[in-house]
């Protein structure tokens, strides 16, 4: 990436907290996250899988979260 070009993320980062941005984008440091962070996300993909297997999924449908619903 060009060192002239910035993505929204950076800028979001830099508005709301100019150390982090700097940690982040100039010295290259990562962050941990929480893994709370990582549940929906797997919980989509999960149901995504079992889908293209062709596995009968009405039953995990009908019980879903409400987050994991509004993005399956």
């Amino acid at each position: 990436m060009n060192n002239n070009t910035y993505i929204s993320d950076q800028f979001e980062n830099w508005e709301k907290c100019k150390k982090k941005y700097y940690y982040k984008y100039v010295k290259n440091m990562r962050f941990p996250e929480p893994m709370a962070n990582y549940k929906l996300g797997k919980s989509v993909h999960a149901m995504v899988q079992y889908y293209l297997n062709g596995f009968k999924i009405s039953h995990l449908e009908e019980d879903m979260d409400d987050k994991i619903r509004l993005h399956w």
